[in-house]
């Protein structure tokens, strides 16, 4: 049962060991932590947390000294593992996916600001992109493929997962948005959702983690811009490395993408607004 429960949670990525004896792992500790400081606001959170009172855990906290035999235990562990598994799925589709392939997590949020109240939505995107704002005031879209450069008119051929090792990539646009407040891509790692460390310029090792507005030497040219992604840096002082995106290569170089836009227009808002296709090309032919 411990190597079983062991297993599962290194399937799911879990950061957290199976304890041995009567005592849970550190995640429930957490979990009673945060649930002391945020209590539930709806019935329907209360009566979740209820459910877990015999576990030790409460909307109050999680209460160590509660009476939990090695079976429970491990079975809790199991249900972490269970349950990451299933808000990692979640979170590579929260919402409609374009043609391109990226998803919305605003549905985490209503109109109103108010946290939506399906807990497996709600956990992916807190899980993925740690929260969200109501959709007036910020759109979010996600995308964890890519397409082959080949296919980039029908966007007909098979997607690619984002992976430094494998491509290099670019993503352009032809008209951006337009936004009343500020707008970014932002690169995270897949497996544990933090940004790379990952030199922009390797002579003072400073780090780029997204692009925007006001990204230094970034090449905007009114709203039609391609940003490159890749491992390799392109040749520098080329418009191609002003606009570039370093993939990391630690934890892997697997990754997704995060398109924010604060303060979106009309059409963005009305779901008018598609982003573009993430293009896969083989290493060091995207700044040909």
């Amino acid at each position: 049962m411990a190597q079983l429960a062991g297993q599962a949670l290194a399937a799911s990525g879990v950061p957290y060991s199976i304890d041995n004896g009567r005592n849970v792992s550190a995640f429930w500790q957490m979990t009673g932590a945060m649930a002391a400081l945020n209590p539930p606001v709806t019935a329907t959170d209360a009566t979740a947390y209820a459910g877990f009172s015999g576990l030790g855990l409460t909307a109050k906290g999680f209460n160590a000294a509660a009476t939990v035999d090695n079976d429970t235990a491990l079975a809790m562990n199991l249900g972490l593992a269970a349950g990451l598994l299933c808000i990692n799925a979640s979170a590579y589709s929260p919402g409609n996916a374009t043609a391109a392939h990226w998803t919305s997590s605003s549905l985490a949020v209503s109109p109103s600001g108010q946290s939506s109240t399906n807990i497996l939505t709600r956990a992916a995107v807190d899980y993925s992109v740690l929260g969200a704002n109501p959709p007036s005031t910020a759109l979010y879209y996600n995308n964890y493929v890519s397409f082959n450069a080949s296919d980039a008119a029908t966007l007909a051929g098979p997607t690619l997962p984002l992976d430094g090792s494998a491509h290099d990539y670019t993503l352009s646009f032809t008209s951006f948005p337009n936004v009343t407040g500020f707008w970014s891509v932002t690169m995270y790692a897949a497996e544990n959702h933090q940004f790379f460390n990952a030199p922009y310029n390797a002579t003072d090792s400073a780090y780029r983690y997204n692009i925007n507005a006001v990204t230094p030497g970034f090449a905007y040219n009114g709203g039609n811009f391609t940003i490159y992604m890749s491992v390799a840096p392109p040749p520098v002082g080329s418009q191609q490395h002003m606009n570039w995106l370093p993939i990391g290569t630690l934890p892997s170089s697997r990754f997704y993408l995060i398109l924010r836009l604060y303060g979106p227009s009309q059409a963005a808002h009305a779901g008018l607004y598609d982003p573009p296709p993430i293009l896969a090309y083989a290493h060091g032919s995207s700044v040909a």
